[in-house]
């Protein structure tokens, strides 16, 4: 898709609180895609891409529910809600995170994409 491409350019690729990146989501394929600066602040950097089962095994459980009807908020076109949960990262510490999405796909959806931001907060909440 036109424009994804460019997402790199923008994104940071910090090693500490505040971490902002970008994901893209192929809802068909059920990909998921994480900038450098998301993987790099969760201790993922082996990681190229996964499944959405596999995100949600990071996400604190009480946090899951929340995060899945944002989610299929998203996939059904409302783009206004905000995602703030908990991810464990590879040194089993708790993140706070911010994630937005919106959908895009084709005229027939023969292809659907999810992409967002995603910041993560922590520095600013303890």
């Amino acid at each position: 898709m036109p424009g994804f491409h460019k997402l790199k350019d923008h994104s940071s690729s910090p090693h500490s609180e505040g971490a902002v990146g970008y994901w893209i989501y192929n809802v068909k394929d059920d990909v998921l895609n994480l900038s450098e600066g998301i993987k790099k602040s969760l201790g993922l950097e082996q990681c190229t891409s996964f499944a959405f089962s596999s995100f949600k095994s990071l996400i604190v459980g009480a946090d899951v529910p929340t995060f899945v009807k944002t989610f299929n908020e998203w996939i059904n076109g409302n783009s206004s809600p905000i995602a703030q949960i908990r991810i464990v990262d590879s040194n089993n510490e708790i993140r706070l995170v911010q994630i937005k999405g919106r959908l895009r796909s084709d005229i027939r959806n023969e292809e659907m994409v999810l992409y967002g931001a995603y910041i993560d907060i922590s520095y600013w909440s303890n």
